[in-house]
């Protein structure tokens, strides 16, 4: 069995959005894939990046497909921030962005509502010792660069020893799905 990971959104949003839409059947694998992960305890959910997902203000038969992927596969399995060690490393981790001198504080504020999911896989990996999917690039801000946008993920994981990885990397790094050589046949 493989290490478990937690998920981004921006993953699962991005891939149907762009990548892996629901409707194109030979994507389909993907989602059958992640959803055995998430069935085998390899793919995690924060309680917070569920609720990014599903619309609790709205009624089911309003949610996008991804919602209802969401509450389909990961309902019963989602795992909460509302504990006291996650809630101190969620404090380790505010306390770091203002304390690195690598963000001006409208981009800390950005992550400052309890309602933000970031800080909060961030800590709850650093808890649980799991790597975060996200396919969010590295800004590699520095005490004498300071930046005003929001913080990514890699970056603020990495300074506090947290792992990241891609979609790209997750399929490539863990046995969810078999490598294989394409066999490439010249057509002329």
């Amino acid at each position: 069995m493989s290490d478990p990971y937690l998920v981004d959104s921006n993953v699962l949003i991005s891939a149907h959005r762009v990548h892996y839409p629901f409707s194109t059947r030979m994507f389909q694998p993907f989602w059958q894939t992640l959803e055995q992960a998430a069935s085998d305890g390899i793919l995690l959910m924060l309680d917070v990046v569920y609720d990014e997902l599903v619309p609790k203000q709205a009624p089911p038969n309003t949610w996008d497909v991804l919602a209802q992927w969401t509450e389909a596969v990961f309902r019963g399995r989602i795992l909460s921030r509302k504990t006291d060690a996650i809630l101190a490393a969620y404090v380790e981790v505010q306390d770091y962005l203002v304390t690195c001198k690598c963000y001006q504080p409208s981009a800390v504020n950005q992550w400052s509502a309890e309602s933000k999911a970031d800080p909060w896989l961030i800590a709850a990996a650093k808890v649980h010792g799991v790597a975060i999917v996200t396919d969010e690039g590295m800004d590699k801000p520095t005490p004498k660069q300071s930046i005003r946008k929001e913080p990514k993920i890699p970056d603020v994981a990495s300074a506090l020893d947290v792992r990241t990885c891609t979609t790209r990397q997750l399929l490539g790094d863990t046995s969810l799905f078999k490598a294989a050589t394409y066999p490439i046949q010249p057509s002329f």
